[in-house]
């Protein structure tokens, strides 16, 4: 069980880890740097973004909307629970667990990325 759990995290890090180096290299290019530092830049964003995402994710309050066409992009609580269409139901248990261990691998994930970007950054290389 731990096994397969570890591979999955290593596959969430590796599928980041592909995106960052794109849009790293993307950036690297854009910005005239080497490309290390763009590498370094891409690993950088892209963890912040999914940690960020994660802590976004992780602050939803126990409710969700009864809507039965599975509830769109936004869940209530979005945007402060501004965006409801209709009325609210308390989370199943289900629910309950993946509101916490999503979040958690997120952050997990973009702090591994950041991590791999101080790793290749060029400017923390001592000569």
């Amino acid at each position: 069980m731990l096994l397969g759990a570890a591979a999955r995290l290593g596959g969430f890090i590796a599928g980041g880890s592909v995106f960052a180096c794109l849009s790293g290299l993307v950036l690297g290019a854009v910005l005239h740097e080497g490309v290390r530092r763009g590498l370094a830049i891409g690993f950088y964003l892209t963890g912040s973004a999914v940690a960020a995402f994660g802590f976004l994710l992780g602050s939803r309050p126990p409710v969700r909307s009864r809507s039965t066409d599975g509830g769109g992009l936004l869940p209530f609580g979005a945007l402060g629970g501004l965006i409801s269409p209709g009325s609210v139901r308390w989370a199943s248990p289900g629910e309950h667990k993946e509101a916490i261990n999503l979040p958690a691998v997120l952050v997990v994930v973009g702090i591994a990325l950041i991590l791999i970007g101080v790793f290749v950054d060029s400017r923390h290389v001592h000569h």
